[in-house]
């Protein structure tokens, strides 16, 4: 099945025709390449990872780190240039925070694999002038290698009106921004 459908696919590009496909109403796909629309641009391609991978395993071991070779060669093979850091596991209180040791080593990395990262920090039960702390210590360290901050995830889980959340938000907004 899958031989037939390569080439059907094929002209459908090429010629601009309207056939169904799998028993679906037919649509129409015309490619016009002498009126391009807008550029993807090349740091478009990202991955998102969660905050505790940032943090050493029980054996001291991380993750990121410039050493780990074939993370640092699927993220150049694979054209990844984009590295968020934060899910679920930023807002975890059971997570440790990331501190200044494991950030040098997820920015080594970064280095390596030649990617900016967009870091976030814990906004549900976290600390602001920790927080803050974190924010100069990178900007010192790894402005080169860094795309901008997050703070928490995903408001939509907050069981709380917006305004709530955004008051809690605010003061990390200015600590760290």
């Amino acid at each position: 099945m899958k031989s037939a459908v390569l080439p059907v696919l094929f002209i459908m590009f090429l010629g601009g025709i309207s056939i169904p496909l799998f028993g679906q109403n037919p649509c129409t796909i015309n490619l016009d390449i002498s009126h391009p629309g807008i550029s993807i641009p090349e740091n478009f391609l990202g991955l998102s990872y969660e905050t505790g991978l940032v943090n050493p395993d029980t054996k001291g071991n991380y993750y990121f780190n410039p050493q780990n070779a074939p993370l640092i060669k699927m993220f150049q093979t694979l054209g990844i240039k984009s590295l968020r850091i934060g899910g679920n596991t930023v807002d975890n209180a059971k997570i440790n925070v990331p501190q200044k040791a494991d950030i040098d080593k997820l920015f080594g990395f970064a280095q390596a694999a030649n990617v900016k990262v967009i870091y976030s920090f814990r906004l549900k039960n976290g600390n602001v002038a920790e927080s803050q702390k974190l924010a100069k210590y990178v900007n010192e360290h790894y402005a080169a290698n860094l795309e901008c901050f997050a703070i928490g995830n995903e408001p939509n889980v907050y069981a709380k009106p917006f305004a709530t959340y955004a008051a809690q938000w605010k003061p990390y907004f200015q600590a760290v921004g």
